[in-house]
This record gives C-alpha cells, sequence and structure tokens, in this order.
C-alpha cells in the first residue's frame, strides 16, 4: 500500500471486481412484519434460474466502466471488458 501511494496519485487507480445476482441471492425464508399484518414476499418466477454478473471499474471520480452478462465471466469476456476500458479511457483522456 505504501509503494502504490507513493507512485501513483489517487485518480490513477482503478479498481474493478466482480459480483453476481439471482432471485436466490436476496431469498430469506423468515420476514418481519406489524403486528396484525401477515409477512409477505414476492417470488421471482421468470429469473429463477438466470444468473447475471456484473462488472464494473472503479475510481475516485465513480463508475468508468460497466459490463453486465447473463452467467459468469471467462477469460475471454473479462478480455472484452478490460479492452472496452482501455478503449473508453483513451477516447476520454
Amino acid at each position: 500500500m505504501f509503494r502504490i501511494g507513493s507512485r501513483y496519485d489517487a485518480e490513477q487507480l482503478i479498481f474493478v471486481d466482480e459480483s453476481s445476482f439471482d432471485c436466490h441471492t436476496a431469498y430469506r425464508p423468515y420476514g418481519w412484519a406489524k403486528k396484525g399484518q401477515g409477512a409477505y414476499r414476492t417470488i421471482c418466477l421468470l429469473l429463477k434460474f438466470i444468473r447475471y454478473s456484473i462488472l464494473p471499474a472503479i475510481s475516485i471520480c465513480g463508475i468508468l466502466w460497466c459490463h453486465i452478462i447473463e452467467g459468469p465471466f471467462n477469460t475471454v469476456q473479462f478480455q472484452v471488458f478490460i479492452n472496452g476500458l482501455l478503449g473508453h479511457l483513451q477516447t476520454e483522456g
């Protein structure tokens, strides 16, 4: 951390982190409700077996580039993401 901080300004750092979501991600078997009211939940039938992955590139300025796909990222899709990010940074800079 000290080596990075001494070589680069905060504006030069970009962080990438994959996250994914499907209907089971937010599933909770129990819930709370006001007294006298029943707890309910909505069921996502259409997206039951579909998993989405998001891969953002984040800097101190916010989200620079983002890629959302159905399913997990693989090497080829990650390379496409990086090439898109580099192309985006070249056109901005």
